[in-house]
């Protein structure tokens, strides 16, 4: 499927003119959905990367043979960017340190004034209701209340101030102390009754989003028809 991928980026890379990338795009490129705008004078890309209605990623690249290049930073992460035309589509790599991602981005306006704002998420946040040391009780489904799995032994879940996280476990304890390199940069960010929760370990970054509540010192976290209920620490 790669190969597939980056042979088109490779055909469409050299028929598309500078003045072609301009435009509106929409699409999952950092976040669930994004705008990315792009503008180009002489070879000279200025992009935008709209994260939500306030917060926005701007980068400074090049029309180069008929890609897009360029590159940003996101969450303590640098990122490289090339993007190829198709059809009414714009396909991106990113590539970082870490791996590499795929995506399409569907052209909305040649026009870079088009106005997009009701396009975007409304602002996330970090709740400080779930700012703190959560440890995990026990999981409910169909009604029918099940201890914490063998495997999640000690679980516990910290979201800092800022929007950085770490999941802890007995297991999980064992493995960071055998390979500190392995520890998974972790980020999480409210929207409405959303909690999410978004992992950087291996090729990609995985989230996870959930529904949740904080009733006093107790955090339910719904995922998939499963009620994970935590207990705030030193309570």
């Amino acid at each position: 499927m790669k190969r597939i991928f980056y042979l088109l980026l490779y055909l469409y890379a050299n028929t598309a003119s500078a003045q072609d990338f301009d435009g509106v795009y929409l699409g999952r490129l950092v976040s669930d959905k994004n705008v990315l705008v792009v503008s180009t004078t002489a070879g000279t890309a200025v992009g935008t990367i709209y994260l939500n209605k306030v917060e926005k990623i701007n980068f400074i690249g090049a029309i180069s043979n008929g890609a897009l290049l360029g590159s940003f930073r996101h969450n303590n992460t640098s990122w490289n960017i090339t993007g190829s035309l198709k059809n009414d589509s714009l396909l991106i790599k990113l590539a970082s340190d870490n791996g590499s991602i795929l995506t399409r981005l569907k052209k909305l306006s040649n026009n870079t004034s088009y106005k997009f704002s009701k396009l975007l998420n409304e602002d996330p946040s970090n709740d400080i209701q779930v700012v703190g040391t959560w440890r995990a009780l026990y999981t409910v489904k169909d009604g029918v209340k099940q201890p914490v799995d063998s495997k999640a032994k000690g679980l516990t879940q910290i979201y800092k101030q800022g929007g950085d996280c770490q999941i802890r476990s007995i297991e999980l304890d064992i493995l960071y102390n055998k390979n500190p390199k392995s520890i998974p940069k972790c980020y999480w960010e409210t929207l409405g009754s959303k909690l999410i929760t978004t992992i950087y370990a291996g090729n990609n970054p995985y989230s996870i989003e959930t529904q949740y509540l904080v009733k006093g010192d107790t955090l339910i976290v719904t995922y998939k028809g499963t009620d994970s209920y935590f207990l705030r620490s030193g309570k």
